[in-house]
């Protein structure tokens, strides 16, 4: 008896150690799933400040912790919130940043980069959902911002005469690229502007780049670059790519939807992806309405966890075995 009593613990024991690994898959090209664990929980440390929406993710990842920016609403404004997670499963809200700017207007749409060791915080300005503007504030830390915010864009084109917002900076060969949504008063489209220091913008002559699109962002992946970004009428996160070099002549094709509506938390309204690309997993937060109309922040990415198939052999135990021993317990030496 007692020996067929370790025979069952052993199985157990085997049986355990099949699955206890689990490995990390990277799904192929710029395929995202939803995290199981969507949406994303908000530790919420500031005082005076009655968070009840988060919108608007911008994010970097830093001495292995994920820094955030976002859009927080409390009910009559928004402002840009600082927070920190250490696995994009819950972010942990810190700071309020504060810019020497008229306090009247909400302050949304924020999209951090980090060049020669200073955070460039870009962001979106609007009063009463109109005189929308695009600023730029800069910091040591990417929490206190000393002076005062650069105004960089406004509406003043046929295309974009209605607003200019949901500004994303993207920094290469010392070249700045700004994509950011325009509206006319009927249809978000995207336009791109670029830069060599950050503060004089030339906009591209054959704005926009991509029409019936709101709230970009963009990342280089292996031999390409991607622009993410929600369709106009919040149902979907699509993706546009290019092989070509950044310019304003870039031929962006492929257009294909990356995420849809197909949860409580995302049913009625999907936008403003923002992703980091950490050694080719990419890590994509976005925000969602909810059927019960509650505002959150979600992740995909291109990593899922798996099963191991992997056998895992137990020395000593049924790798080299005999019948009489191990199922009569027979004396066999």
């Amino acid at each position: 008896k007692n020996f067929f009593r370790m025979r069952k613990v052993y199985f157990y024991v085997l049986f355990f150690l099949l699955f206890i690994f689990i490995p990390i898959k990277v799904l192929a090209d710029n395929e995202l799933i939803k995290d199981l664990d969507n949406p994303i929980e908000i530790l919420f440390e500031i005082e005076d400040w009655s968070e009840i929406s988060q919108r608007q993710p911008t994010i970097l990842f830093e001495s292995n912790i994920f820094k955030i920016w976002y859009a927080s609403y409390n009910g009559e404004q928004f402002r840009i919130i600082y927070g920190e997670s250490p696995d994009l499963k819950t972010i942990t809200a810190k700071k309020i940043i504060n810019f020497n700017y008229d306090q009247s207007y909400d302050f949304h749409d924020p999209s951090i980069l980090k060049v020669n060791n200073k955070y460039e915080l870009y962001f979106a300005v609007s009063k009463n959902e109109t005189n929308y503007k695009i600023l730029k504030a800069v910091s040591e830390d990417g929490i206190n911002f000393e002076t005062s915010p650069v105004w960089i864009l406004n509406p003043s084109l046929p295309w974009n005469n209605k607003a200019v917002s949901a500004p994303f900076v993207f920094y290469e060969n010392n070249k700045y690229y700004l994509f950011y949504t325009g509206w006319d008063g009927s249809e978000w489209k995207l336009g791109l502007s670029i830069s060599n220091n950050g503060l004089d913008w030339d906009d591209c002559s054959n704005n926009p780049i991509v029409t019936y699109a709101s709230g970009p962002t963009l990342i280089r992946q292996l031999d390409k670059y991607v622009i993410y970004f929600h369709s106009s009428n919040a149902s979907n996160i699509e993706s546009v790519e290019t092989n070509d070099s950044l310019s304003c002549l870039s031929n962006w094709t492929n257009r294909k939807v990356v995420l849809a509506r197909n949860n409580e938390y995302d049913a009625k309204i999907i936008t403003d992806p923002n992703t980091v690309n950490i050694n080719n997993e990419i890590y994509l937060l976005y925000s969602s309405l909810s059927l019960t109309n509650k505002w959150t922040l979600n992740l995909a990415s291109n990593v899922e966890e798996e099963l191991n198939k992997y056998i895992i052999f137990i020395p000593g135990f049924m790798t080299s075995w005999n019948k009489n021993a191990l199922i009569y317990n027979l004396d066999t030496s």
